[in-house]
């Protein structure tokens, strides 16, 4: 599911012949919360890194969680030169 919307985000791109970045990350150490605190609580961390996440990103953007600690984010109308500095942001409205 998470692939095939993906294919489409891309297929709309091409269409329209806008650009399109894909950054994905992780929270580490989930495991050892979930272990450590429970599930509710690691639950709670995702949703607020999400929460944070969402903070920086436009209308247009994709967050996803796709698997356990992982994510990606689609950033629609975004060239190759823009997308680190997208994630730059991304990491230090998580960091806080």
């Amino acid at each position: 599911r998470f692939l095939d919307r993906r294919k489409d985000d891309c297929a709309d791109a091409g269409r329209a012949r806008r650009s399109l970045a894909l950054v994905v990350g992780s929270i580490q150490d989930l495991g050892a919360i979930n272990e450590d605190l429970g599930f509710e609580e690691a639950d709670r961390l995702i949703q607020a890194v999400g929460e944070r996440i969402r903070t920086v990103l436009r209308r247009r953007d994709r967050f996803v969680r796709y698997a356990g600690n992982r994510f990606a984010v689609v950033l629609a109308s975004c060239s190759c030169d823009q997308a680190p500095a997208a994630a730059e942001r991304m990491a230090q409205a998580v960091e806080g």
